[in-house]
């Protein structure tokens, strides 16, 4: 695993040494980046389901403003505070939250330009996310919810969000939404 690009373009990061935590591919990491180039830069992302800190770094490489990433796998913690000591990031645009992704988001608060959400395959509260995420406003009006699932998941209950890409790759899809502002 590498950051791709960016100010710490080609910098290694520590990959888990089991399956339980399933890091995005660097195919599908940097399809998805050209994909949201154009809002990465001083950006406030979410990444939901860390797992390794890959993709928040990434975004941090590619100079987005403030990254939060929740996280509460004790494993994954240790890892992604590994992968951030090794690139000496600045803990003060760096936030690493320790709590369960839903009662983070039901309480956050927050508005985010981008929010990426990498759950388990088995995870089976995807459309939970999207609607506390619909219903508490956490997204900037202009701001992208980026999804990735196992290919063959069916997103339900979407009304609220404008599906602008979606791209399978092997066995995970990426699903690209932006707020549906005839329906608010």
């Amino acid at each position: 695993m590498r950051v791709i690009s960016g100010k710490y373009r080609g910098k290694k990061l520590l990959s888990p040494k089991d399956d339980y935590i399933r890091p995005t591919t660097d195919r599908v990491k940097e399809s998805m980046f050209n994909m949201i180039q154009n809002y990465i830069y001083g950006s406030k992302f979410l990444d939901l389901f860390s797992g390794s800190g890959a993709i928040g770094i990434e975004a941090f490489s590619r100079d987005a403003k403030h990254i939060t990433m929740v996280e509460n796998a004790k494993d994954s913690l240790k890892l992604i505070n590994a992968n951030l000591k090794s690139i000496n990031a600045n803990k003060d645009n760096i936030e690493l939250v320790n709590r369960d992704v839903i009662d983070f988001l039901k309480t956050s608060g927050e508005k985010y330009d981008i929010i990426f959400a990498d759950p388990p395959y088995d995870y089976s509260k995807i459309n939970e996310i999207i609607k506390i995420v619909s219903d508490n406003k956490l997204l900037s009006d202009e701001g992208i919810l980026i999804i990735e699932t196992e290919k063959d998941f069916t997103l339900e209950g979407c009304s609220d969000f404008i599906i602008e890409k979606e791209k399978i790759y092997s066995i995970s899809k990426l699903t690209v939404m932006k707020i549906n502002n005839l329906e608010r």
